[in-house]
């Protein structure tokens, strides 16, 4: 009589740990990065609700947006990062940025953001 067998091996159970393992370390490493992101895009998003609807200088754009940088915590990027161009009767704010951060030894992430948002003024 033969017995089927069933389960998995210890050398299964060793790899596929490792690859949990390594997609949780890759997890804490990119999981603060995504948070800091969302940081940036809730000021971006504040600003422009603080502006819609008026027609605000860039001093008062960079004035607000360093006020929201300062109440959120955000140190990856500053006030002067942040593109604020004028197009048309509205100001773009865009924030472009890479943000670098170590995996495992020298092997890291690197992880582009844009983020962009539009105050437009009401005629």
């Amino acid at each position: 009589m033969r017995h089927k067998q069933r389960g998995m091996t210890l050398i299964s159970w060793v790899l596929v740990l490792g690859i949990a393992f390594l997609f949780g370390v890759a997890a804490l490493r990119l999981v603060p990065v995504y948070l800091e992101y969302m940081k940036i895009s809730s000021s971006l998003n504040v600003v422009q609700g603080e502006f819609s609807g008026q027609t605000p200088t860039v001093t008062d754009v960079r004035k607000a947006l360093a006020r929201q940088f300062d109440v959120n915590d955000v140190h990856i990027i500053k006030k002067d990062d942040v593109k604020i161009e004028r197009q048309g009767g509205a100001f773009v704010m865009r924030a472009q940025y890479d943000h670098r951060t170590p995996f495992i030894a020298n092997v890291g992430f690197i992880v582009a953001f844009d983020k962009s948002v539009q105050i437009t003024a009401t005629q």
